[in-house]
């Protein structure tokens, strides 16, 4: 979530110094900058976060909206009530018993009454005998029982204002979707000065902070909102007061409206919907009610979603949860499958859920629905911030500009804030706190990605930011390599000496500390582990431990402590497994002493169970919080087999490294009989993968049979370390790390693998896409997009095209589409053309097929007209939309002139040259590295600029430097223009468009 604190802080400030009904000051929303938000997306789905996301919050709270904002959701909705003295309030029942401590309120006990709502008599503490004040000093629960209490009596009751005011302060447009509830009950009850009704006092607060306009009016974009109610005659009473669109919702089919007392199969009548329709853009029914089930099965669907689409009705039932109990057996108790049929099988315009997280993912991961309008063009255009969210926690004082990026799509600030509050509250028990109830599960289906010391491709090992990063990336489990300090605190560190990852060589204060000790029957020297305390520690920084790595992340991160390395874990927004190993145990022992003759592995284990972590693999209690333990030293995995059962796994080095600790072989360890043995106390084995697969001269040997004897006694293989670098990369496998993923999780068949790439360990379902062929005439081998759906494509990441430009960038990007492309240009705060090539479409039309028997080209015209894009160069509707569209086939621009007008270029190989039925020229292409500058121009790509432009004459030209040639055009001597209409300039915005 971007900066929820800064997020906080101002919804707390505008409601103590303005905008509240207590101090009605000039609304705050004016301080707004909606133009420069990141704005709503329009063409798909809306995700309705139902009462915000109350599947995790205590529902139409604060914490709950914010977490719904932060977990992607398009629209916050609420339900408004009003208090005795007239406040609007967010609460759904009329009753506060069922998510407030009213019943435990003692100056309350006389309130409880009995009043007739919707035809019945019903018996509580009702929110109309409460002022507001009073309303403030309960604190709200959570609804269900089966869902997490933790965070009852934390939060207060809000008022609609607060509530619009989240929305506002959002760090991107958020919409809202308030709730007309119970008017008849509330207009009974609760009394207005000059007459007024609950209708009238909710659209006015509407309209105090802004919200007008009708559905895809600029306004209406702006500040998105939809109201809604069961109740058709407010809807109806409202519709002269504002434009704002309205959605009827409908009960069940036992439920007649709560006003005029129709049933069910009247308002979903024909007629109805056709009455209704012109007040109400929507209908938001209940999902049992489209598909009835019977038994816990979906029936039949109704034509009710087609019914209502064809009077041009959106549909947004209610209400999506994931928890079991409301999953029908259709979906296999997962509600991903659900949301799939919902968004696709039955076509729903947007859906109420109460997991926003959830439905954000599955909707994000669908092709768009082309039904709904999109944005129009003539509005005036949003910049698509970024909302950076950087932290340091865990990070040194230093801060490096060129790692902002990726630290902040790394972590959510949210992540790090909860694992701060931790360590200053007491972290010793916050692991109870955490709902894994509600986390995505980890994959037990598949060989695990075990993050070696975390990202540490990217990042220095066993730091914060490479375990956030492996995380990020799809990591199963993150590894690490656990050590004691002098003073006895376990740390993150792989080496017992600091010198290769640590500035300690550089820290004058610590040059005495230098020392020689024997490490595993070797004289090492350097400085060592054990003889720094925990604040000595903490001081140094890390740094990347090979040089053919990225260094800039160098002198930015401190060691962690085991305990901060759980917590990461246990904070990450799914279900992480960790995997330590008690590192050198027998020199930790000899030189690093705990009270009552505790030895490291009695640490190590006390400090997993006070954790949670325990249980046998496969367990309850591991599946929440997998782990696994490793160690070379056997003696210490049975030590502890007697503290805890969880799983543990017997690390084997190269076949010349006898056991640290019993000095037994390589061969007799990998024995059949010391295998039998040792499967007593462990699960599996993590040996060398060269121990495995012994190479020669960087080839390949003939496998052993050690993982055919490993499984045959029902051990798992984890062999280590896998590596994306050439050096680490036999010769069979082409310098294509792919290759070797494939060849050890499929031919030798592992059952997991420790990587030093993470992200690229979870590419390997891809390894056999690998094809050729003939393009353009010409035999091709390589992974074609042709072969790979949308979904596919998306989960792949980009990376730099030439080595010798910057390569920081690498990896955390994906594809985008043609659509998602137009929409940058559309919602750029000024007006930017697009400038799309048809390529190779002799290629794509053999390999793609469309239904209908369209062409490549005619799906590439429909996606531009669906946006807009339209009119000659120069006419008003091209100089809205700017567009150029390219080609090197002259047939395809042939072929696409009858579909649209929009200007062509004719893309011409090797050199630039005038044709016959163009006037312009755009050569291609430039750039600024001196490779690519001719010598006359003295390796100033300015002066190139100049010569095409001035001595060439040339009408436009490609360029992988934009910005040069934008600074060229400023600080030069201005060009002269060919066309005397002028090009697009000036101020960002033609006074035409």
């Amino acid at each position: 979530m971007a900066s929820l604190t800064g997020h906080v802080s101002i919804i707390v400030l505008v409601l103590l110094f303005g905008g509240s009904e207590a101090n009605p000051a000039t609304p705050p929303h004016g301080q707004l900058d909606v133009n420069h938000k990141k704005p709503l997306q329009t063409f798909r789905p809306y995700n309705i976060a139902h009462r915000g996301s109350n599947g995790e919050l205590p529902e139409e709270t604060e914490a709950a909206y914010l977490r719904a904002i932060e977990e992607g959701a398009d629209f916050i909705e609420t339900d408004i009530l009003a208090s005795k003295d007239g406040q609007l309030v967010c609460f759904h029942d009329v009753t506060l018993d069922a998510t407030t401590d009213v019943a435990n309120r003692t100056e309350f006990a006389d309130r409880k009454r009995t009043y007739e709502v919707q035809g019945e008599n019903t018996t509580g503490w009702f929110v109309v005998d409460f002022t507001l004040k009073e309303l403030k000093s309960l604190r709200v629960k959570q609804r269900l029982t089966f869902r997490d209490q933790q965070y009852n009596g934390k939060y207060q009751i809000i008022t609609f204002e607060e509530y619009i005011l989240i929305a506002l302060y959002a760090d991107r447009i958020v919409g809202i979707y308030p709730e007309i509830k119970n008017p008849v009950f509330i207009n009974h009850h609760v009394k207005w000065s000059s007459g007024k009704k609950f209708e009238d006092k909710f659209v006015e607060t509407l309209l105090k902070y802004g919200y007008k306009g009708e559905y895809m009016s600029e306004d209406w974009l702006k500040q998105p909102l939809f109201i809604q109610s069961f109740a058709p005659t407010s809807l109806i009473y409202i519709s002269n007061m504002t434009k704002s669109p309205k959605v009827f919702l409908i009960d069940d089919i036992t439920i007649p409206t709560q006003d005029t007392n129709q049933s069910y199969y009247e308002i979903t009548s024909n007629a109805y919907l056709a009455f209704i329709r012109s007040y109400v853009i929507g209908i938001g029914p209940w999902k049992d009610t489209i598909v009835p089930p019977k038994d816990n099965y979906l029936g039949q669907p109704t034509d009710l979603v087609a019914r209502a689409h064809a009077l041009n009705l959106q549909v947004h039932p209610y209400t999506f949860r994931n928890e079991n109990s409301y999953l029908h057996f259709n979906f296999h108790q997962d509600p991903y499958v659900e949301y799939e049929y919902w968004l696709n099988e039955i076509g729903v315009d947007g859906l109420f859920t109460d997991f926003t997280g959830s439905s954000a993912l599955q909707i994000r991961n669908r092709r768009p629905r082309l039904h709904k309008k999109l944005i129009d063009p003539s509005r005036e255009r949003r910049s698509r911030s970024g909302g950076a969210c950087c932290s340091n926690f865990l990070i040194g004082s230093h801060h490096n500009e060129k790692g902002q990026g990726r630290e902040s799509s790394m972590a959510s600030f949210w992540h790090i804030f909860i694992i701060v509050l931790v360590f200053l509250f007491g972290g010793s028990k916050a692991h109870t706190q955490l709902d894994r109830n509600h986390k995505k599960p980890l994959q037990t289906f598949k060989p695990y990605n075990i993050a070696h010391r975390g990202s540490n491709g990217e990042f220095p090992e066993e730091t914060a930011a490479a375990y956030m990063r492996a995380i990020e990336e799809g990591a199963d489990f993150i590894e690490t390599d656990v050590l004691a300090s002098k003073d006895g605190h376990l740390i993150c560190s792989h080496d017992v000496i600091l010198d290769t990852t640590t500035d300690v060589a550089n820290r004058t204060e610590f040059a005495s500390r230098k020392r020689t000790y024997e490490v595993q029957g070797f004289n090492v020297t350097g400085w060592f582990v054990v003889d720094f305390t925990l604040k000595e520690l903490k001081t140094l920084r890390l740094k990347q431990r090979f040089s053919f790595r990225d260094q800039q992340y160098n002198g930015m991160y401190e060691i962690i402590t085991f305990e901060e390395y759980i917590l990461i874990a246990l904070y990450a927004n799914r279900i992480v497994g960790i995997y330590p190993e008690i590192k050198n145990p027998i020199f930790i022992n000899q030189h690093v002493k705990w009270p009552n003759g505790q030895k490291v592995e009695d640490k190590f284990v006390d400090t997993l169970l006070k954790y949670g972590y325990k249980g046998e693999y496969m367990s309850e209690d591991w599946l929440r919080q997998p782990l696994f333990i490793q160690s070379f030293a056997p003696t210490s995995l049975i030590y502890i087999s007697n503290m805890t059962s969880s799983p543990k796994v017997l690390l084997i080095a190269e076949a010349t490294f006898p056991t640290e600790d019993t000095n037994q072989s390589y061969s007799e360890i990998t024995s059949n009989s010391y295998l039998a043995f040792i499967r007593n106390y462990v699960i599996g084995i993590g040996p060398s993968k060269d121990s495995i697969v012994p190479p020669k001269d960087n080839y390949l040997g003939q496998p052993t049979d050690l993982v055919a004897r490993a499984h045959a006694l029902n051990l798992q293989v984890h062999p280590y370390t896998f590596r994306n670098e050439n050096s680490f990369l036999h010769f069979n496998f082409h310098q294509d790390p792919y290759v070797e993923y494939e060849y050890w999780l499929n031919e030798i068949g592992v059952d997991g693998l420790f990587t030093d790439f993470t992200d690229i360990a979870n590419r390997t379902e891809f390894a056999n896409r690998k094809r050729t062929y003939e393009v353009e005439r010409v035999n091709i081998t390589g992974f074609f997009v042709v072969d790979f759906t949308l979904e596919e494509l998306k989960s792949l990441r980009v990376k730099q095209r030439y080595d010798f430009r910057d390569q920081q960038f690498n990896w955390r990007y994906q594809i985008i589409t043609f659509d998602e492309y137009i929409l940058i240009a559309l919602y750029a705060d000024r007006i930017v053309g697009i400038y799309p090539e048809i390529k190779n479409p002799v290629f794509i039309n053999g390999h793609v097929k469309w239904s209908d028997g369209k062409k490549f080209e005619d799906k590439f015209v429909q996606t531009l007209l669906r946006y807009g894009y339209k009119g000659e160069y120069m006419s008003e509707d091209w100089l809205r939309q700017p567009l150029f569209i390219q080609c090197f086939a002259p047939t395809s621009l042939i072929y696409i002139s009858k579909m649209t007008n929009s200007p062509k270029v004719f893309l011409i190989d090797d050199t630039t040259v005038y044709t016959q039925d163009t006037n312009q020229v755009h050569p291609y292409t430039f750039r600024n590295e001196n490779k690519y500058l001719h010598f006359n121009f003295h390796q100033d790509p300015y002066a190139e600029y100049e010569f095409w432009l001035k001595e060439i004459g040339v009408d436009g030209l490609f360029t992988d430097f934009p910005g040069s040639l934008r600074n060229y055009q400023e600080c030069r001597m201005p060009y002269p223009r060919k066309d005397s209409r002028g090009p697009l300039a000036g101020d960002g915005k033609h006074a035409q468009g």
